[in-house]
Protein backbone atom coordinates (compact mmCIF):
# COMPACT_ATOMS: atom_id res chain seq x y z
CA UNK A 1 0.00 0.00 0.00
CA UNK A 2 1.36 3.39 -1.01
CA UNK A 3 1.23 6.27 1.40
CA UNK A 4 1.74 9.88 0.51
CA UNK A 5 3.28 12.60 2.55
CA UNK A 6 1.40 15.84 2.06
CA UNK A 7 3.67 18.80 1.50
CA UNK A 8 1.96 22.17 1.38
CA UNK A 9 3.96 24.93 -0.22
CA UNK A 10 3.36 28.13 -2.13
CA UNK A 11 4.14 26.29 -5.37
CA UNK A 12 0.81 24.55 -5.96
CA UNK A 13 1.78 23.77 -9.55
CA UNK A 14 4.46 21.29 -8.55
CA UNK A 15 3.45 17.65 -8.23
CA UNK A 16 1.93 16.96 -4.88
CA UNK A 17 0.22 13.61 -4.21
CA UNK A 18 -2.29 15.36 -1.96
CA UNK A 19 -3.79 17.04 -5.02
CA UNK A 20 -3.85 13.99 -7.31
CA UNK A 21 -6.03 10.90 -7.21
CA UNK A 22 -4.16 7.90 -8.53
CA UNK A 23 -5.87 5.86 -11.21
CA UNK A 24 -8.66 8.36 -11.87
CA UNK A 25 -8.72 10.56 -14.94
CA UNK A 26 -9.71 14.06 -13.92
CA UNK A 27 -12.53 15.63 -15.88
CA UNK A 28 -13.97 19.12 -15.69
CA UNK A 29 -17.10 18.85 -13.55
CA UNK A 30 -18.83 22.20 -14.07
CA UNK A 31 -18.22 25.92 -14.39
CA UNK A 32 -17.32 26.93 -10.84
CA UNK A 33 -17.50 30.69 -11.20
CA UNK A 34 -17.36 33.62 -13.51
CA UNK A 35 -16.65 37.19 -12.56
CA UNK A 36 -17.71 40.73 -13.26
CA UNK A 37 -15.96 43.93 -12.32
CA UNK A 38 -17.87 46.44 -10.23
CA UNK A 39 -17.16 49.93 -8.88
CA UNK A 40 -18.54 49.17 -5.41
CA UNK A 41 -18.58 45.64 -3.99
CA UNK A 42 -20.98 46.45 -1.16
CA UNK A 43 -23.50 48.07 -3.51
CA UNK A 44 -23.24 45.15 -5.97
CA UNK A 45 -23.60 42.65 -3.11
CA UNK A 46 -26.76 44.37 -1.86
CA UNK A 47 -28.16 44.44 -5.40
CA UNK A 48 -27.73 40.72 -6.02
CA UNK A 49 -28.88 39.66 -2.55
CA UNK A 50 -31.77 42.08 -2.04
CA UNK A 51 -33.08 42.77 -5.54
CA UNK A 52 -32.21 39.63 -7.51
CA UNK A 53 -32.56 37.19 -4.60
CA UNK A 54 -29.20 35.45 -4.85
CA UNK A 55 -27.44 33.92 -1.85
CA UNK A 56 -24.06 34.95 -0.49
CA UNK A 57 -21.37 32.30 -0.97
CA UNK A 58 -18.20 34.08 0.14
CA UNK A 59 -17.03 37.50 1.29
CA UNK A 60 -13.34 37.19 2.25
CA UNK A 61 -10.23 39.34 1.80
CA UNK A 62 -8.66 38.64 -1.61
CA UNK A 63 -5.01 39.24 -0.66
CA UNK A 64 -3.38 40.68 2.46
CA UNK A 65 -3.01 44.44 2.27
CA UNK A 66 -5.51 45.03 -0.54
CA UNK A 67 -9.08 46.31 -0.25
CA UNK A 68 -10.39 43.81 -2.81
CA UNK A 69 -12.48 40.92 -1.54
CA UNK A 70 -13.44 37.54 -2.98
CA UNK A 71 -17.15 38.30 -2.97
CA UNK A 72 -19.30 35.65 -4.62
CA UNK A 73 -23.04 35.20 -4.97
CA UNK A 74 -25.23 32.69 -6.80
CA UNK A 75 -28.84 31.79 -7.44
CA UNK A 76 -30.16 29.77 -4.51
CA UNK A 77 -29.25 26.10 -4.99
CA UNK A 78 -26.99 26.77 -7.99
CA UNK A 79 -23.41 25.58 -8.36
CA UNK A 80 -21.88 28.37 -10.45
CA UNK A 81 -20.90 31.51 -8.54
CA UNK A 82 -20.76 35.09 -9.75
CA UNK A 83 -17.65 36.76 -8.29
CA UNK A 84 -17.97 40.54 -7.89
CA UNK A 85 -14.52 42.13 -8.16
CA UNK A 86 -13.34 45.73 -7.88
CA UNK A 87 -10.64 47.13 -10.12
CA UNK A 88 -7.17 47.33 -8.58
CA UNK A 89 -3.77 48.14 -10.07
CA UNK A 90 -3.41 44.64 -11.55
CA UNK A 91 -6.83 44.76 -13.23
CA UNK A 92 -7.01 48.41 -14.33
CA UNK A 93 -7.18 47.35 -17.99
CA UNK A 94 -10.64 45.87 -17.30
CA UNK A 95 -12.19 49.16 -16.11
CA UNK A 96 -13.86 49.79 -19.52
CA UNK A 97 -15.83 46.54 -19.08
CA UNK A 98 -17.83 47.90 -16.13
CA UNK A 99 -21.26 48.93 -17.34
CA UNK A 100 -21.27 46.72 -20.44
CA UNK A 101 -22.89 43.45 -21.50
CA UNK A 102 -21.15 40.68 -19.53
CA UNK A 103 -21.88 37.62 -21.66
CA UNK A 104 -23.65 35.98 -18.73
CA UNK A 105 -27.01 34.33 -19.33
CA UNK A 106 -29.31 33.37 -16.46
CA UNK A 107 -31.73 30.55 -17.28
CA UNK A 108 -35.34 30.98 -16.06
CA UNK A 109 -38.46 28.81 -16.22
CA UNK A 110 -40.91 31.69 -16.76
CA UNK A 111 -39.38 34.72 -18.46
CA UNK A 112 -42.37 37.04 -18.07
CA UNK A 113 -42.79 36.23 -14.38
CA UNK A 114 -39.07 36.76 -13.70
CA UNK A 115 -39.03 40.10 -15.53
CA UNK A 116 -42.02 41.26 -13.47
CA UNK A 117 -40.44 40.02 -10.22
CA UNK A 118 -37.18 41.83 -10.93
CA UNK A 119 -38.99 44.99 -12.02
CA UNK A 120 -41.06 44.94 -8.80
CA UNK A 121 -37.77 44.74 -6.85
CA UNK A 122 -36.47 47.88 -8.58
CA UNK A 123 -34.24 46.19 -11.17
CA UNK A 124 -33.89 48.05 -14.48
CA UNK A 125 -35.03 45.91 -17.41
CA UNK A 126 -32.82 47.19 -20.24
CA UNK A 127 -34.47 45.12 -22.98
CA UNK A 128 -38.05 43.93 -22.77
CA UNK A 129 -38.82 40.24 -23.31
CA UNK A 130 -38.85 38.92 -26.86
CA UNK A 131 -39.53 35.47 -28.28
CA UNK A 132 -37.31 33.66 -30.79
CA UNK A 133 -37.10 30.11 -32.19
CA UNK A 134 -34.31 29.40 -29.68
CA UNK A 135 -36.30 30.78 -26.71
CA UNK A 136 -37.28 33.96 -24.97
CA UNK A 137 -34.89 36.62 -23.74
CA UNK A 138 -34.79 39.86 -21.81
CA UNK A 139 -31.94 41.94 -20.41
CA UNK A 140 -31.42 43.64 -17.04
CA UNK A 141 -28.80 45.92 -15.50
CA UNK A 142 -27.13 45.54 -12.13
CA UNK A 143 -26.24 48.38 -9.74
CA UNK A 144 -23.04 49.04 -11.72
CA UNK A 145 -24.68 49.14 -15.16
CA UNK A 146 -23.47 45.66 -16.15
CA UNK A 147 -26.01 43.88 -18.35
CA UNK A 148 -27.15 40.27 -18.17
CA UNK A 149 -29.51 38.18 -20.27
CA UNK A 150 -32.46 36.22 -18.93
CA UNK A 151 -33.26 33.21 -21.11
CA UNK A 152 -36.18 30.80 -21.23
CA UNK A 153 -35.85 27.69 -23.37
CA UNK A 154 -38.58 27.22 -25.99
CA UNK A 155 -41.59 25.10 -25.11
CA UNK A 156 -41.27 21.52 -26.35
CA UNK A 157 -44.09 19.96 -28.24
Amino acid sequence: MKTATCIFSSNVLSYNPCFHTQGIVSMIKHIGSTHVFVHDQDRAKAFFLDKVGFELVSDQPMFPGTPNRWLSVRPKGAVTELVLLVIDEQSERFRPLIGTEQGIIFEVDDLMAEVERLRANGVEISQEPSLHPWGGMAWFKDSEGNQYMLHQKPQQG
